[in-house]
C-alpha cells in the first residue's frame, strides 16, 4: 500500500515545464527583445533628427529677429542679395549649421509690386535634411 501511494504521488505531479516548453518560451521572449531593440534604434534616430531640426529652426528664428529689429533704413534692407552667407554656427548635436539670407527690395507678389517693403528669406541648413526656410516682410522708411 505504501508503494502505491508513492508511485501515485510522483506520477500525478505534472506541475513542471518540459525542456521544449522552456525553449519555446525563450524563443518568443528573444523575438520580443529584438523588436524592442529595433524600436530603440528608431527612437534614437528620430530624436537626433528632431534635435537637428529644432536647432536649425531656432537659428533661423534668431536671424529673422535680427532683421526685424533693424531700422527701416538699414543697408541690409535696402540692398537686394541672393543666398548671402550670414553666419555659420557649430551646435552640439546638430553639427555645423549655415545660414543664408536673401533680400528682395520692393518684391512683386501675385503681380503687385510692394514698394517700401523688403522680403527677407532665411535658410538654415546642415548635412541632415530638411533645411529650414523662413520668409518675412519688413517695412522700410
Amino acid at each position: 500500500m505504501m508503494k502505491c501511494l508513492l508511485l501515485r504521488k510522483f506520477s500525478s505531479d505534472n506541475s513542471g515545464f518540459t525542456l521544449v516548453e522552456v525553449l519555446v518560451a525563450l524563443t518568443i521572449f528573444s523575438i520580443g527583445l529584438l523588436a524592442l531593440a529595433g524600436m530603440q534604434i528608431t527612437g534614437i534616430t528620430g530624436n537626433t533628427r528632431a534635435q537637428s531640426l529644432t536647432a536649425k529652426t531656432a537659428l533661423a528664428d534668431g536671424v529673422v529677429e535680427e532683421f526685424l529689429a533693424m531700422d527701416g533704413d538699414d543697408a541690409n534692407l535696402l540692398t537686394a542679395v541672393t543666398d548671402s552667407a550670414w553666419t555659420t554656427v557649430d551646435i552640439e548635436g546638430a553639427g555645423t549649421c549655415n545660414v543664408l539670407v536673401s533680400v528682395v527690395v520692393d518684391p512683386v507678389i501675385d503681380g503687385t509690386t510692394h514698394t517700401g517693403l523688403s522680403q527677407i528669406t532665411v535658410t538654415a541648413s546642415n548635412p541632415k535634411p530638411p533645411n529650414v526656410v523662413k520668409t518675412v516682410m519688413k517695412r522700410r522708411f
